[in-house]
């Protein structure tokens, strides 16, 4: 069945691939993602400690079994760096439902374990563009990402058909975290976009309270995730 081209911005979707020392199969993976018209750009694994980030929107790291919690974290970093919301996703062929949960909980959009098939690699980082593009779909009514749907006009976010009411800030941070679909945002890019000018003022514990204030009202500690070391995003479904 022939599939309709991937296109990002008006133009065909950019791929960060980033093949670890160690993971095999990865080299099945290009044909078909260049068959699809995603535009595919390799970049070195050393490059997850570096300054900046995945050109692409789409980010597919290609791991080991087993791969280390720092090389997760550094990942999830890495991703955080970007110039504009990107999703990650991490493959590894050989690896487990551990493996997984791992990625997943320190802050990879999706993760597929112990299966090799291009295919769903595919359909997969489809699924996670759409999930990016569609905040920017609903101009005029209330942004989306999963259960969350943020009213920006009357400070109010619905979760779970339950709305909460929001102060000034906390509808600031909702903001950038449902814009950001998933991806983890740290500290200091949610200081700036809360505070503003007096982000220099603001300190980690600020963001760390405010946060707390809004798991107090939503009344569930689990669905802003907070990740090591960079900072919080929202749980998916």
């Amino acid at each position: 069945m022939a599939v309709s081209p991937i296109e990002d911005d008006g133009g065909p979707a950019r791929v960060s691939l980033v093949v670890v020392d160690g993971a095999a199969g990865a080299e099945t993976l290009l044909p078909l993602l260049e068959r699809e018209a995603f535009v595919i750009e390799r970049v070195p694994a050393s490059s997850l400690g570096r300054a900046g980030g995945p050109s692409g929107t789409l980010a597919v790291l290609w791991l080991p079994a087993g791969a280390s919690d720092d090389l997760l974290e550094r990942a999830v970093r890495w991703r955080a760096q970007a110039g504009r919301p990107a999703a990650l996703l991490g493959c590894a062929p050989d690896g487990t439902n551990e493996d997984s949960e791992r990625a997943l909980g320190v802050g990879f959009d999706d993760f597929i374990a112990g299966r090799r098939s291009p295919r769903e690699v595919s359909v997969r980082l489809r699924a996670l563009l759409r999930r990016l593009r569609a905040p920017a779909r609903r101009n005029g009514g209330p942004v989306r990402f999963g259960r969350f749907a943020l009213d920006r006009a009357n400070h109010a976010l619905v979760v779970d058909d339950r709305r909460v009411s929001l102060t000034r800030l906390e509808r600031r941070l909702m903001d950038v975290l449902v814009g950001a679909a998933g991806r983890a945002v740290d500290r200091t890019e949610l200081a700036g976009r809360v505070w503003g000018a007096d982000a220099a003022d603001v300190g980690p514990r600020a963001i760390d309270n405010l946060v707390q204030r809004l798991r107090r009202k939503l009344k569930r500690d689990d669905l802003i995730v907070t990740v090591r070391g960079i900072g919080f995003r929202l749980a998916p479904d």
